[in-house]
This record gives C-alpha cells, structure tokens and sequence, in this order.
C-alpha cells in the first residue's frame, strides 16, 4: 500500500484511501429523526466527483472562488472536496462574522457560487447569513440544510456523471481562503497552499508521543467549526491525511449523546464540553458524595474510568484543548481521569502551526515551546513575532496589509504581547482583540 503520507494535497489523499480502503466508514452524520448515516470512502468520492463533474460544467473559470457557509456537516467536507477537484478555490466564513461580514467576504472574493449547510443555533444570525447572499449568485443546498433558495445537492449527485479523470491540484496553488476578525473590524481573507493543508497536520502528528499519534483507526467528534482555522485542520485536513473517522454532533445540546455514540479516541476540550467536568460517575450520585470517593485511595481510580466512561470518554486516548484558555479545575479534571491535556497555540495566519505543550512539559499559563521549524521571538515592545512552515500566501487582495503584517525577515507580527521563559516556552500576557465583520 502506497504510503499516505506521501499525498501532497487533500484530493491525493481521497483518492488513495478511496482506492485503498474503499468500505471503510469515514463520515458519520446523524439525521433529524434521530438516526445515523455512513459514509465510506467510496460514497465520499463518488459524492464529490459527481459534484465536481457538476462544477465543471458550469464553465465557471479556472479557480473561481466559490464559498462554503453553515455549521459542520459530512457535506461541509464533500463539498470542499468537490470544489477542489474542480480545480476552483473555496472560501470560508468565520462563524463570528454578522450579515456585513458575510455579504463582505462574498463580494471581496468574488464569489462566483455559495454551498449553503447546516444552519446556525441561533435561527435570527442564520437567516442574517442567507440574506447576505446576493440574489444573482447561484446556491447548492448541502443536505442538512433548510428548505430555501437553490438546488439540491442530492438532485445534482443523482443528475451528473462522475468524473472519472481527476486533474490533481499542484501543492503550490492556491487552495483556500478564510475569512477571519481583524482588528480593523473587517474580515480578512488569509490564503493558504494545498501543501500546507497536508503537511501541518502530518507535522504536528509527528510532534505528539508516539501512544498519542493519530492513525486511520482513530474517532473523532467534530465540534470544532469547519469554518475556522482549527476545525479545518483538525476535523478535515488531518482526518483525510491520516484517514480516521470523523463523528458530527446532533445539536450543541446534545453533547453528551454524541460522545458516547462516537466514543472518540481523540478528544478536543471546548468551552461547550467543560460542564462535563461537573458530572459524577453515576446519575445517582451527588456530587458532594462524588467528590468524596474520588478523595478515597484505592476507590478514586476505578471511579475515574467510570466517570469517563459515561461520558463517552472511556476509549479518548489522547485530549486537545482548544476554543480559548482553559481553566485550572479543567484541565485538573482531566487529568485525574486520566487524560492529560495537550496545549498548544496557533493563528489562522500560521494555520495552527506554532506551539505545543506536551504532556509532562507544561507550565501554568503557558502554551509550549515551538513546533519543529517554527522560530519565534519577542520584539522590543513585547509583541510576539513568529515564522512557521504553516505561514500565509498572504492576505487575499491585501499585498500592503500582508507586507505590514510581516518584519523585514519574514516573521509574522501576532500582536499579541508575551514572553519566553529560560525553557523556550511561550507565554501570552496579552492577547489580540479582533472583531467579526
């Protein structure tokens, strides 16, 4: 079997586990009426060839932008998958952005096409989002959208043939642009290569102890956001270079349910799983009386697995924070059950590529050392300046804001104000403020 981290590009990846392990399931997506559908690696590709079979016959030109807009969905990431096949960029929208920023990356881009998903929790802030679109721009409606203006998806997959010869991106090309809060107040669109989209997640794989390394047998749920720089990296790039299954969560309410139908070897912290800190082992317990056994020798272990285990976090083998700083009583429950979690800290700029605290390496209020290639240092007004393997093209139709955005030799300017200890590691005294849209 060729290697799969010899694929220099996402598609390169679909297409090897699409030939090498066609029945596998690598998309799980639950349905409103409460069942669960699979998608292989075969289904995955054939959606996406059918799709951008579609695209290319719409004779749009080469690499049109064409944008992709609503919550994580196994679609979201076909559609991606199609646009790119195609030979066509795709453009994201940060879930942060207001109908200004919508309407703005859309027109600033040039978009010539939107795929419309899942909508939002907040119904008023979705309908904001579609109202944005512009009336003369054509939409697809991925299937776990809402009823509205556009074609379905399923009608065009049923309709198009496949595409059968696939024209593999270049890894030096263009292959996506995020539009993300600046300071101004306005989105900016941060491009990126198709070779970073493969080569950043096999770097920081490489990085981890080889028990937390990620494999094809891996699980994950997918609650960090497709549209932003660490979902994209996470639940995307890295699941189709590594080739694990990713999980899609019900509703944000559903949390529970979701992890203990996905059991995931691999676990991202969030802000929105953290009330799961507050969960005994057993529904019957209280808390108080909890916190007590826990306190016991000899009783505090097994009741850990317990507690892990109904919360669906019995098989996690390896736990990344992410989503914002994580409190002092988290991180220390995870860790008494048994679950060390892996710090790091990255920007869109640098597509998550900067620094990483490993387990036994950490300090309070630090976010690690720098990642294999990354060179990071202070400027004399406190601001930390970083270079990385992962850095930018640039921002997108803004060469005078992406040359201010860079020293003289190349380093990115974060903005956010920090130090280093005698150890390397950073930390960030001062974060950068930035606004939606």
């Amino acid at each position: 079997m060729p290697d799969p981290k010899s694929q220099p590009t996402p598609v390169h990846c679909l297409l090897h586990w699409e030939r090498e392990s066609p029945f596998a399931v690598y998309l799980t997506q639950p349905q409103p009426d409460g069942t669960v559908l699979d998608y292989r690696w075969c289904e995955v590709a054939d959606e996406a060839r059918r799709m951008a079979s579609h695209l290319l016959a719409l004779g749009l030109p080469p690499k049109s932008a064409i944008a992709i807009l609503g919550q994580n969905s196994a679609h979201w990431i076909i559609a991606d998958l199609a646009i790119w096949m195609a030979g066509h960029v795709s453009v994201t929208v940060s879930p942060e952005a207001d109908r200004r920023g919508v309407a703005y990356a859309l027109g600033h881009s040039e978009a010539r096409l939107v795929f419309v998903g899942r909508s939002f929790e907040n119904a008023a802030r979705w309908r904001d989002t579609e109202a944005a679109v512009p009336d003369d721009m054509p939409v697809i409606r991925l299937p776990q959208a809402e009823p509205g203006r556009g074609e379905a998806w399923q009608s065009i997959v049923a309709a198009a043939p496949r595409l059968r010869t696939v024209t593999l991106p270049d890894p030096a090309a263009l292959a996506t642009i995020l539009y993300v809060p600046g300071s101004t107040g306005r989105l900016k669109g941060v491009m990126h290569r198709f070779r970073t989209l493969c080569e950043v997640p096999r770097a920081l794989n490489d990085l981890l102890p080889a028990q937390h390394r990620r494999t094809s047998a891996d699980r994950l749920l997918a609650y960090l956001p497709l549209a932003e720089c660490a979902g994209r990296l996470v639940v995307e790039c890295a699941s189709l270079c590594m080739g694990y299954r990713v999980f899609f969560y019900e509703r944000p309410d559903t949390i529970l349910q979701d992890l203990r139908r996905a059991r995931p070897t691999l676990f991202h912290a969030i802000p929105r799983a953290w009330a799961l800190c507050d969960l005994p082992f057993c529904p019957f317990v209280s808390l108080r009386l909890h916190r007590w056994l826990l306190a016991v020798p000899g009783v505090s272990r097994g009741l850990r697995w317990l507690q892990r285990r109904r919360i669906g976090l019995d098989q996690a083998r390896v736990a990344f924070a992410a989503g914002g700083p994580v409190p002092r009583e988290v991180r220390t429950w995870y860790r008494t059950a048994g679950l060390e979690l892996i710090v790091g800290h990255g920007l869109p700029e640098n597509f998550g590529y900067s620094h990483l605290s490993l387990p036994g390496q950490g300090r309070e209020g630090y976010v690690g050392r720098c990642n294999p290639g990354v060179e990071c240092r202070i400027a004399g007004n406190g601001e930390v300046l970083v270079k990385s393997p992962g850095q930018m093209m640039g921002y997108y139709k803004a060469g005078e804001k992406t040359a201010d955005s860079l020293t003289p030799d190349g380093f990115f300017k974060t903005r956010d104000q920090g130090e280093v200890d005698t150890l390397g590691r950073l930390r960030l005294r001062r974060r950068r403020h930035v606004l939606a849209g």
